[in-house]
């Protein structure tokens, strides 16, 4: 695996799956609840989502804790961020994520 390039593409994805998701939505960023990106670095995350306009209090980092758990990272995020009481019912939650074959998707829902 070559790092660095994986880097540049996730800096290339992440920002599009965020928008492409707003846009279809109608939702402004600011009116996303939680953000949950795959956890590969999250000292990338922090950065790249500042970029963006995440808010901290939107992301949601879990691979402090657990490292890049690959697959399981964007459940394992989720799980924080109950066990954080930070997801509500009616909570709107983005996550992006990139996986093998540096495939990606992104989906915005409302949290019942």
């Amino acid at each position: 695996m070559n790092g660095k390039k994986v880097a540049a593409y996730f800096h290339d994805v992440f920002p599009r799956i965020v928008e492409e998701l707003i846009q279809l939505s109608g939702l402004p960023l600011n009116e996303i609840d939680l953000v949950i990106p795959h956890q590969a670095n999250p000292r990338m995350l922090r950065a790249l989502s500042l970029e963006l306009g995440i808010s901290a209090s939107q992301l949601v980092v879990s691979a402090d804790t657990f490292g890049n758990t690959g697959a399981a990272s964007i459940p394992m995020a989720f799980h924080v961020a109950r066990e954080q009481v930070r997801l509500h019912p009616e909570s709107t939650v983005l996550r992006a994520a990139v996986g093998a074959g540096m495939s990606w998707a992104g989906t915005l829902q409302r949290w019942l």
